[in-house]
């Protein structure tokens, strides 16, 4: 760096290099009521898909994402505010697509616009 003139630039040191190479995951709501293949689509087409929290912290997020748009995209008969890739067989929480259930159980189903999970 001593050979750059750097200005008003944040400046970190790695500890790997790896870390440059990482996927990096964003939230994205489309403040909007659509139904659930609707969302699905929309989410692809941007490509991403629909989230579902995996930790607390995850889902502390997706909760604090979401508190903006409630009055603007809650469901006026279930209060729903969001969709979640997710589905249910036998009682069990699947994210779509996956075989493993979903780790993190404490899931805002029932008080949940759609999230997108972009990857940059």
């Amino acid at each position: 760096l001593d050979s750059f003139n750097v200005n008003e630039v944040k400046v970190e040191d790695l500890e790997s290099m790896e870390d440059l190479c990482k996927p990096v995951e964003h939230l994205l709501v489309f403040p909007k009521r659509i139904s659930w293949s609707a969302a699905w689509t929309l989410c692809q087409a941007h490509g991403g898909s629909i989230h579902t929290p995996n930790t607390e912290e995850e889902n502390n997020q997706l909760l604090s994402t979401l508190a903006p748009h409630t009055e603007q995209c809650a469901d006026p008969v279930s209060t729903n505010v969001a969709w979640l890739g997710i589905q249910s067989k036998d009682y069990i929480w699947y994210k779509i697509g996956k075989d493993k259930p979903c780790q993190f159980r404490n899931l805002p189903v029932g008080k949940l616009t759609l999230l997108l999970t972009m990857k940059a």
